[in-house]
């Protein structure tokens, strides 16, 4: 998704347009799916204390200048689905309190070169 956007933003800027900065951030868990609302007003979403922490995730990239930033949690379960080469692509940046949730959690964030090189 950085690679693309990256390239996305070599031809805004030809364009003669700004870049769109974004941040990515992923966690692990479980969440409600489903139509939310009422007859009015429905909407199809994802609510829960994952979702939450995954938007205080992107919230962090800023205050750690980081692109991507993902919770122990989802590089556990890479590891129990087998994916164990995640090491290569992100190192600790510390446990942080993030707003909303009792619990700090662990941070990792995406190696620079490892996204360019994906």
């Amino acid at each position: 998704m950085i690679k693309e956007l990256d390239r996305w933003n070599e031809k805004r800027v030809r364009q003669g347009r700004e870049k769109i900065i974004a941040d990515i951030s992923v966690h692990y868990g479980e969440v409600v799916l489903g139509d939310i609302g009422v007859r009015e007003s429905m909407s199809f979403t994802v609510i829960g204390d994952t979702v939450n922490t995954t938007s205080r995730l992107q919230e962090l990239c800023r205050k750690l200048d980081k692109r991507v930033l993902v919770s122990e949690d989802i590089l556990q379960q890479a590891e129990v689905e087998g994916q164990k080469s995640w090491q290569n692509y992100y190192c600790y940046e510390g446990i942080h309190k993030v707003r909303g949730r009792e619990e700090a959690i662990s941070v990792y964030g995406a190696i620079e070169s490892g996204i360019d090189s994906e």
